[in-house]
C-alpha cells in the first residue's frame, strides 16, 4: 500500500520529515490528492510525531475506514483538500469513531491533551495507541517538577511517580522505582532502588529497597526490604524493621519492633519492641475464615515457630524455636511446645556398618534410610 504525506502550516519541520520518511511515506505537493493509497497530513513546527505514532495513526485510519487521517497541534484548523469533504472530529467524539462514516476523515488534536480528555471520560486508554509517548512525556515533567521542589531522583529515566502522589522536599527517589496512587512521602525518605509503593503514607527518614508496599501506613524511621512485602492494612510505628523475604498482611506492628528475616505475619497486632524470629508464621485461617493473634510488647518469638491464632502472646513471654502454639502464653513466661529430643548412642555404626560414623562412605547398597 502506498503511503502518502503533507506537512500544513508555513515552516519545515525536519524531525517530523524524518519520522514521516521512516514510515515509509512520501511527499505530496499541496492541493493534490494522493493517486492511490493512504495520505497523512502532518503538522509542521507542532508537537513530534514519532513512525511509531505515525503507523499507529494509520492502523486506526484503516481499522475506521477513513480517507484521510488529519494530525494537527491543538488550536489548528483543518486544512480542507480539493475535491474531498473534511468531516471533523472534535474532542468529545473521540469515543465515538465507530459511528463514522468512511468518507470521514479523522481529525488528531494535540496527543497530550488527547490523553488527558481521554482519562477523564473513561475512553479507552491506547486510542491511538501512542499512550507510551504521551505517558513518557508526563512521567517526565512530574518528576521535572519533584526535582525542582528539592526531590533527589538519581535516575529520571527509570522511576515513575503518580501524579497523586505527594513527596516532600528531602526524599530520595532511586533507580527502577515506581510509586503509585495517591502515596505520601515525607522528608527524609529513602526510596528504591527497585521498590513499588502503592497508596501508602510514610513518614520521615523510611528506607525501603527492594520490596512492595501497598496500603500501608509507616512512621518516621521504618525500615523496609531487601526484599519484604507489606500488603493491604499494615500500620508500621516508629523505627519498626522489616527485612529480607518477610510477608506482613493487615498487621499493627508497635515501636521498634524487628521482623528481621523469612517471616509471615498476617493478622496479628505486634507490641513495640518485639522480636520475630526467622520462618516464624502467624496461622490465621482455618479454611473457613481468619482469626487475629496478639504478640506482646518485648515479646520473643523464636525460629520456626507457629502462633496459631487466636493465641495471644503476653508481653515479655518467650516462644521457645521450633514450637507451634495454640494456647496463650503468660506476660514473662516461656512457651515450649516441641517433641523431646532423643539421642541414641552408636546408633549409625550399628545400623549402616563400622567406618561410617567416623564420616568413611557406607558400602554400596547398605542404604541410608533413618527410620
Amino acid at each position: 500500500m502506498d503511503l502518502w504525506y503533507r506537512l500544513c502550516g508555513p515552516g519545515q519541520d525536519a524531525g517530523v520529515r524524518k519520522a514521516l520518511a521512516l514510515a515509509g511515506a512520501r511527499p505530496l505537493g499541496d492541493g493534490l490528492l494522493p493517486p492511490s493509497g493512504q495520505l497523512i497530513l502532518a503538522p509542521s513546527g507542532g508537537p513530534p510525531l514519532t513512525a511509531t505514532t505515525l503507523l499507529a495513526m494509520l492502523q486506526t485510519h484503516l481499522q475506521r475506514g477513513a480517507t484521510v487521517t488529519l494530525a494537527l497541534p491543538a488550536g489548528q484548523e483543518p486544512v480542507g483538500l480539493e475535491g474531498a469533504p473534511i468531516a471533523q472530529v472534535p474532542m468529545p467524539a473521540v469515543a465515538d469513531l465507530g459511528r463514522l462514516g468512511p468518507e470521514a476523515h479523522l481529525f488528531l488534536d494535540d496527543p497530550a491533551r488527547l490523553w488527558d480528555w481521554a482519562r477523564v471520560q473513561g475512553a479507552p486508554v491506547g486510542l491511538w495507541r501512542q499512550t507510551g509517548e504521551t505517558e513518557t512525556d508526563s512521567r517526565r515533567d512530574r518528576i521535572a517538577r519533584l526535582v525542582a521542589a528539592g526531590v533527589a531522583v538519581l535516575d529520571p529515566m527509570t522511576t515513575w511517580v503518580d501524579t497523586a502522589t505527594e513527596v516532600a522536599a528531602g526524599a530520595t527517589l532511586l533507580p527502577f522505582t515506581t510509586i503509585e496512587g495517591a502515596c505520601v512521602i515525607g522528608p527524609g525518605c529513602r526510596i528504591g532502588p527497585g521498590t513499588h509503593l502503592r497508596a501508602s503514607r510514610l513518614g520521615r527518614d523510611v528506607h525501603i529497597w527492594y520490596s512492595v508496599v501497598e496500603e500501608a501506613d509507616l512512621g518516621d524511621g521504618v525500615e523496609i526490604g531487601p526484599y519484604a512485602h507489606l500488603r493491604p492494612g499494615c500500620v508500621l510505628e516508629t523505627g519498626v524493621r522489616v527485612g529480607n523475604f518477610v510477608e506482613v498482611k493487615n498487621a499493627r506492628v508497635g515501636a521498634h519492633a524487628r521482623l528481621p528475616h523469612h517471616a509471615y505475619m498476617g493478622e496479628v497486632d505486634i507490641g513495640a519492641g518485639a522480636n520475630i524470629g526467622a520462618g516464624a508464621v502467624v496461622v490465621n485461617y482455618d479454611g473457613r475464615r481468619k482469626r487475629r493473634a496478639r504478640i506482646g510488647a518485648g515479646a520473643m518469638v523464636g525460629c520456626n515457630a507457629n502462633v496459631i491464632a487466636p493465641a495471644v502472646i503476653g508481653e515479655n513471654g518467650y516462644v521457645a524455636a521450633g514450637s507451634s502454639i495454640t494456647e496463650d502464653v503468660p506476660e514473662g513466661g516461656l512457651a515450649l511446645a516441641r517433641g523431646r529430643q532423643h539421642n541414641v548412642e552408636g546408633w549409625v555404626a550399628r545400623r549402616l556398618g563400622p567406618g561410617t560414623a567416623s564420616g568413611i562412605e557406607a558400602p554400596a547398597g547398605s542404604g541410608s534410610h533413618v527410620p
